[in-house]
């Protein structure tokens, strides 16, 4: 009767959760594929630092979608994107028939990322679900997640994938950080150029304590 009643559970996770493969570029970035309305195999960056799902501009002409100017915020900058209402978009388990986002010209994160991405998937979709993603088995898995060792909670209420942190005696690589956090010291250049999204930021290079 144990047996059973493990081998029932196992199929119970199993089919309560589903699986979808990336690649991963420069070690960090997720890459996939989705659908979005009858266009298929687009090619999708995983990115929880974004709110909202963005397409390349191609693609919403391509779908032929009304677009409306609007406000968005990217890194440090307020820049004009055009609103849309993306039709139906699907990314594994994952479907919305009418989701909010925006369009812009992503060719410039081509140079980048060293991809052409056909839409940045955004934490307004990613947040319809549950989901864990295993850098070293190059999967994200949606539904049914397992308990891990060490777990961090988000702050509820927010459109970005935000925790409390601290940082003392540890160093990071390419993080940014927004003025005055943390101890640091300047090292290098002491007025850096560094591109985010296609956009330039200014941003100081800096040693953690």
């Amino acid at each position: 009767m144990k047996r059973s009643f493990l081998f029932w559970l196992c199929l119970s996770l199993r089919a309560s959760s589903q699986t979808v493969s990336f690649e991963l570029h420069d070690d960090f970035l997720i890459v996939s594929k989705c659908t979005i309305g009858t266009l298929q195999n687009l090619v999708a960056v995983i990115d929880t630092g974004v709110t909202e799902t963005t397409l390349d501009l191609r693609i919403a002409k391509r779908l032929s979608l009304s677009m409306r100017p609007e406000a968005a915020s990217f890194g440090t900058r307020n820049v004009v994107v055009q609103a849309v209402s993306i039709p139906k978009i699907e990314l594994g388990p994952l479907r919305s028939e009418h989701l909010s986002g925006i369009a812009g010209d992503l060719s410039p994160l081509t140079h980048s990322m060293g991809i052409r991405p056909d839409v940045l998937i955004g934490m307004d979709l990613l947040g319809m679900s549950k989901f864990l993603i295993d850098y070293k088995a190059k999967t994200i898995t949606f539904g049914t997640v397992p308990s891990l060792p060490h777990s961090a909670t988000l702050l509820p209420g927010r459109r970005f994938a935000l925790l409390d942190a601290t940082a003392d005696g540890t160093g990071f690589n390419a993080v940014l950080i927004y003025g005055g956090k943390v101890r640091a010291s300047a090292v290098l250049q002491s007025d850096s150029h560094e591109a985010a999204l296609g956009l330039v930021l200014r941003a100081q290079l800096a040693e953690i304590r």
